[in-house]
Formats: C-alpha cells, structure tokens, sequence
C-alpha cells in the first residue's frame, strides 16, 4: 500500500510539472510588444496621427483603437499593416472631441494583435 501512494505521488508530481511546462511554453510563444510611437505626440485635433508599433515576429494582424475620453467622440480604430516587425497606420484625429482641462485632457491607446 505503501509503494502504491508513493508512485501515485510521484504521478501527481510528474503530471503538475509536465502541465506547468506546456503552459509555460504557451505563454513564452504570444506575441509581443516591444515598443510603441505615436507621432505627433501630444495629438493634435484635426491633424494625422501615425502609430508604428515593435512586435515580435509571426504576428498575422493587428489594430489600435484609441479612446479619446469623450461621450460625444467614438473611439478612432486604426487598421496596422505590417512592415516586418513594424506594424504602422495612420488616421486623422476628430476635430469634436468635446475639450477637457489639462488635467484630464489625453487619450487611451489600446493595441491587439493576432
């Protein structure tokens, strides 16, 4: 009885560390962001905002919404097209976005990558 719960321990242990691995690999295999440039920065209302963003390679697509904080403003969505492992796209920023104090004025950037 004894061996028995040792070799099922063992088992166990053998079982946890293989599925710790394989997640782990997993993880090690997403894609990655290494840096992202917004030009002109701060943005300007009415004027064209470029994104190029540093990925890591094997990435299919990629898109960057940006979030200007005002009810009255959608989110501008910007398709990136890939340049090796840039990825890069350009829009114009909304000339309505409802005007904030310098406190809270800014955007939100978010970027997705498949």
């Amino acid at each position: 009885m004894k061996n028995l719960c040792s070799n099922f321990q063992s088992l166990r242990r053998a079982t946890a560390l293989s599925l710790g691995l394989s997640i782990g690999g997993a993880v090690w295999a997403a894609p990655s962001i290494q840096s992202i440039d917004i030009s002109p920065n701060p943005m300007v209302t009415g004027h064209t905002v470029t994104i190029a963003v540093t990925t890591s390679p094997g990435i299919t697509s990629g898109t960057a919404l940006v979030d200007f904080h005002s009810p009255k403003t959608p989110p501008l969505q910007i398709a990136l097209t890939n340049q090796g492992v840039v990825w890069s796209g350009s829009a114009v920023v909304p000339v309505d976005i409802q005007r904030q104090l310098p406190s809270v004025a800014g955007a939100l950037l978010r970027v997705a990558f498949f």
